[in-house]
């Protein structure tokens, strides 16, 4: 299932296969008196999850589409749990199933540190580097096409990876290759949910485990990755492209509705400018809002696919300045790679937005292109405000958004919440450079508006 193409119509066989899996599962088990009912810790949640799920949809019409989804997500991950637990009842199918799963982490961690160091031509099969399928085409996805479920995927057979090395099923130079490999793979997945996943995985770890030594594997594998800090690069792809550094208004990320990319098409076109608007990126699901983006292509407006290593470090911090102006975020980590090269931020004014962007950026009304306009007007005016927002923005970047600083707040919470003896950390000294560069940014916020 890993390596056929998603093109290819495997629908009718699946439910065949799984079919047929329960029918052979059930049919051993009554044959040789086996127990049919277990009941496991994660019988019951699992059960309300999917109780919930049939119930949402039972009283609509029905919809093929709804119920393959609530089967995929619900009904068959639970089936094969309880099926697993007739299967592998000799240790010797345990560790059948164990060197399955330590092959299939080593083939995504290989495919995602491939996809990380631009070995392209290494990665196999080759429909994963198809942008027009799946999600995330910017991202190690690995042939399940989508950067969060790959993640997850490693993040769970990196647990039982972790398994097997303390029982000593894994060890030397297998165990150093699977585990090292991990963090790089999960950070090669450019998803802050996968990271933050991990990362509380291991702190859990670290928690729960009475050895320094894997208390302090733990902490190194939850901080592999660093922050999201960039310097500038010198230009040469862009001039390709025939885009001057410092000469270009920059979104980058998903064109779909959400994202208000027609928004930003529409304010910018309200201004008389010679600074260009550049969108980077690709569709998702959204084929016609894409071809009809792009339909506003031209001189001043240039439509990119997706970008990543070099070149995406290049557009980026040579941008005058970063736009974001979507309904609809979490925490944008494009926005927070925008910050952390030191550029200007501009985003919409939802809440999610301005947690990250307050007092080290500007918000324009959501939805309202003619105030998006104002601002756009403001900052392409005033390079010094713009200079001091970028400095702030790297700034907030530095102090709240680094790897280290994040692994330990969260160990900070575990150790509090547990009753551990998380060490204290001393406080900082505040950075009059920081501040001041922060309250410039502040002024200048009040003086647009």
């Amino acid at each position: 299932m890993l390596f056929r193409h998603p093109d290819v119509p495997f629908y009718e066989v699946d439910r065949v296969a799984f079919g047929l899996l329960v029918l052979a599962v059930v049919g051993k088990a009554v044959v040789l008196r086996q127990r049919l009912c277990r009941v496991e810790r994660a019988t019951l949640p699992m059960v309300a999850l999917t109780v919930l799920a049939v119930a949402s949809v039972a009283g609509q019409p029905f919809d093929n589409q709804t119920w393959s989804l609530i089967a995929a997500k619900f009904i068959v991950p639970f089936t094969l749990f309880h099926l697993a637990g007739m299967v592998f009842t000799e240790e010797r199918f345990i560790r059948q199933f164990e060197i399955f799963a330590l092959l299939v982490l080593a083939y995504l961690s290989f495919t995602a540190v491939a996809f990380l160091a631009g070995a392209k031509q290494l990665i196999f099969p080759h429909f994963i580097l198809d942008a027009s399928l799946g999600y995330h085409a910017d991202r190690a996805r690995g042939p399940l096409l989508q950067a969060v479920a790959n993640g997850v995927s490693l993040n769970l057979l990196g647990l039982l990876a972790w398994h097997s090395f303390r029982r000593r099923t894994v060890r030397g130079v297998k165990a150093a290759l699977l585990l090292g490999s991990l963090p790089v793979a999960i950070l090669a997945t450019m998803t802050r949910a996968v990271w933050l996943s991990f990362a509380a995985t291991m702190l859990l770890l670290i928690v729960r485990t009475r050895s320094g030594t894997l208390r302090k594997a733990c902490l190194g594998l939850a901080v592999v990755g660093g922050g999201v800090l960039r310097e500038r690069r010198e230009p040469k792809k862009i001039l390709e492209w025939g885009l001057d550094s410092g000469k270009y208004i920059l979104f980058l990320g998903r064109f779909s509705p959400e994202k208000g990319c027609h928004l930003l098409v529409e304010a910018y076109q309200q201004l008389d400018t010679n600074v260009r608007l550049v969108l980077a990126g690709a569709s998702s699901y959204c084929d016609d809002y894409t071809r009809e983006l792009r339909t506003h292509a031209s001189e001043r407006i240039q439509m990119l696919d997706w970008v990543s290593g070099e070149t995406l470090e290049e557009l980026l911090t040579n941008a005058m300045l970063f736009v974001l102006p979507s309904d609809v975020e979490g925490l944008s980590l494009a926005l927070l790679d925008a910050m952390g090269a030191g550029l200007c931020v501009l985003t919409s004014d939802i809440p999610e937005n301005r947690e990250l962007v307050d007092k080290a950026g500007f918000t324009f009304q959501n939805g309202n292109s003619a105030d998006l306009a104002d601002r756009l007007r403001f900052l392409i005016a005033n390079p010094a405000i713009r200079e001091a927002a970028g400095r702030a923005a790297k700034t907030r970047i530095r102090e709240q958004y680094l790897w280290p600083t994040i692994a330990e707040n969260i160990e900070r919470v575990y150790f509090t919440v547990t009753g551990g003896g998380g060490a204290e950390t001393p406080a900082k000294k505040p950075n009059t450079r920081v501040e001041a560069a922060t309250e410039a940014a502040a002024r200048a916020k009040r003086i647009a508006g």
